[in-house]
């Protein structure tokens, strides 16, 4: 991977990013945003990888910081928290990411901006591959997308868009219990997904492109549908 990146290499980046776990505070008074990453201290080094990705933008510098919370069933849930500067820039993403009420959008634009590395930090961030044992003691493998906060419009343009630009046939499922959607990777379109954002990855985020996994490793939440 190249140490210097073009600028649509690094809106690429971003993109990817911002389609997962990447969120950009509203404006300042002075018409800036920061750019804020939140993960588990497990996942510290990652939350690093992409802080060393992000600094490759001219004046953009983090601070970050480790916190204790309290989950939903009353447990201690470790976090890391990294924030940036306040820039134009990131004001000029807020405006093409996020809708007047606040809510995150995809559109077709924010999904021809990706780039290889892009996709695989939008997978590192919300995708999963799932391990099990299934019916005659065969072991299943299934691969998805969390796009659950995305509109059913939304999915059909992930769906598109995957099989225009990268050949790769993806399905828009839903959620029996939660009605929600999510994009489902057969297991050979899988192989060609990961064959494109391989390089990308790092010794943490393995388990979510090894499809030689074993099933002793814990690989994520299982899915329904």
């Amino acid at each position: 991977m190249s140490s210097k990146k073009t600028s649509s290499e690094l809106d690429g980046m971003i993109y990817g990013i911002l389609l997962g776990d990447g969120h950009i505070r509203k404006p300042s008074k002075a018409g800036t945003c920061s750019f804020i990453l939140h993960h588990s201290t497990k996942q510290k080094d990652y939350l690093f990888y992409k802080l060393k990705l992000l600094k490759e933008i001219s004046h953009v510098k983090f601070n970050y910081w480790e916190k204790q919370q309290l989950n939903k069933n009353g447990k201690t849930y470790n976090s890391i928290y990294a924030q940036s500067n306040c820039l134009k820039y990131f004001k000029k993403l807020r405006d093409i990411f996020y809708s007047k009420d606040n809510k995150k959008i995809l559109t077709k634009k924010i999904l021809n901006k990706l780039t290889p590395l892009g996709l695989a930090l939008w997978w590192f961030d919300d995708g999963c591959l799932y391990i099990n044992r299934g019916k005659s003691n065969k072991i299943e493998r299934r691969a998805f997308l969390a796009t659950q906060n995305c509109t059913e419009k939304e999915h059909d343009l992930i769906v598109h868009y995957f099989f225009k630009t990268w050949n790769i046939k993806v399905v828009k499922r839903v959620h029996p219990t939660t009605k929600q959607f999510y994009i489902n990777f057969p297991i050979p379109e899988f192989k060609k997904f990961v064959n494109i954002i391989k390089d990308y990855s790092i010794p943490s985020m393995e388990y979510k492109i090894d499809l030689k996994l074993e099933l002793n490793r814990k690989t994520g939440p299982k899915p329904v549908g």
